[in-house]
């Protein structure tokens, strides 16, 4: 375990390739960089190289450079054999350099991240970038990590998202190819790579899947579509989630029945006492068939004083007679 070295909190630790070295960044800002024997647990030396968080550090496998990435937006280089001052200092950054990743094979060259999304490239012993892009994540870029041989390069963000980054073709255009971003990717001869024959493609060993796997999947997927062609839609049922999701939208919110609370027990009682009998279904008819002659008649009636009012004006001769008639009956 090593003793207390660092005054505040230690943001990263990276191993020499050969020998038993350590070196830590800090947010110190006292003691930025220091380096360790990790036998002894003892602090070798202190390099004073960052006014800000020391983001990350990382040993070249040639042994000798050191390269440091901080919040003061520079990457700095130095030879691990004399300390005294940097060999490069790399300014390119618009905001805060958060990650560095040395390429496996090409020792002058390695890779950058911001916190601001932006992947640079650069080679040592040159002033500026050799190549990069701005908005590579859309938010601050943790981690980067080359393959081990080299042709792809992998990012973490905070954007929640990892994407992997190959070496171009001449005259093409950098693009996240494996992740398919939304940069535009063109081949020398001005073909979209989306466009291009699956087989005019480079196949490089241990990446993508097994020929023989591979034509399984598509012989699967051919079934599937065929299937999916043969299906019938039943009228009514074919909806699309749109459809569905407007009808939703339509519905009247239905109102919660209230709680009814129950009927006391003496209230029950005192109503099947007092409750009117329901008459026999006989009995219902008969006073129904008694209400319609009762109609009956008084329609008759109404209808004779009708006619005898017309007859005061007609024939008053033949309402005396039926007034003789009806007095008789009488």
């Amino acid at each position: 375990m090593f003793p207390t070295g660092h005054g505040a909190d230690v943001k990263c630790v990276d191993w020499h390739p050969t020998k038993g070295l350590v070196v830590s960044g800090s947010k110190d800002s006292q003691q930025p960089i220091k380096f360790w024997d990790p036998k002894t647990g003892q602090s070798l030396a202190t390099l004073h190289a960052h006014k800000n968080t020391v983001m990350e550090v990382k040993l070249n496998l040639n042994g000798n450079w050191l390269l440091t990435a901080s919040r003061d937006h520079l990457c700095k280089l130095f030879d691990i054999r004399n300390l005294k001052e940097e060999l490069q200092v790399f300014r390119g950054h618009k905001k805060e350099a958060t990650a560095v990743a040395w390429h496996p094979v090409h020792e002058g060259l390695f890779a950058s991240g911001g916190s601001d999304g932006s992947l640079l490239f650069w080679h040592v012993g040159v002033e500026k970038e050799v190549g990069g892009m701005e908005m590579a994540h859309e938010g601050m870029i943790w981690s980067l990590a080359w393959h081990p041989l080299g042709h792809i390069l992998c990012s973490g963000s905070n954007d929640h998202t990892s994407k992997f980054w190959t070496r171009n073709r001449p005259g093409d255009k950098m693009r996240d190819r494996y992740n398919l971003n939304l940069l535009p990717g063109m081949s020398e001869d001005g073909v979209e790579y989306d466009d291009l024959e699956p087989n005019s493609l480079a196949v490089i060993p241990g990446m993508g899947i097994p020929e023989q796997l591979k034509l399984a999947m598509e012989q699967e997927q051919m079934g599937k579509d065929e299937s999916n062609e043969i299906e019938m839609t039943i009228p009514g049922l074919d909806w699309g989630m749109e459809e569905v999701m407007q009808k939703d939208q339509k519905k009247v919110p239905q109102k919660k029945v209230p709680y009814a609370k129950p009927i006391p027990a003496q209230f029950q009682q005192a109503w099947m006492q007092n409750k009117v009998p329901i008459p026999a279904p006989n009995e219902v008819l008969n006073d129904r068939k008694e209400d319609i002659k009762l109609e009956e008649k008084k329609k008759t009636q109404a209808e004779i004083e009708q006619e005898m009012a017309t007859l005061q004006y007609t024939n008053p001769q033949l309402l005396e007679v039926c007034d003789t008639l009806l007095g008789d009956s009488r």
